[in-house]
């Protein structure tokens, strides 16, 4: 079921949303050595992709507004941690 749902949604190009790429990543990674496999290494070039939007979007948000900085920290940890998990 997840590979055909994954062919169908991502292989076109289509864009994932981060949280959709961290839960999916998350899911097969759970229990296997996955560090080569095909799947993997698109979703983690998608979080790579995303992780540098954030940062740079990070930059430019005012110093004091805090609660978007809070909201885009915590994106960009759940997505070093899916990473992280999966390169294991």
């Amino acid at each position: 079921m997840f590979i055909s749902f994954y062919k169908q949604k991502y292989y076109k190009g289509q864009k994932m949303k981060t949280s959709k790429a961290v839960k999916e990543l998350n899911k097969i990674s759970k229990g296997k050595s996955t560090k080569n496999s095909k799947k993997v290494k698109k979703l983690i070039g998608t979080l790579k992709t995303k992780r540098a939007k954030l940062k740079s979007e990070l930059k430019k948000v005012a110093k004091g507004d805090k609660k978007k900085s809070k909201n885009l920290n915590q994106k960009l940890s759940s997505i070093k941690k899916a990473i992280k998990i999966s390169s294991k």
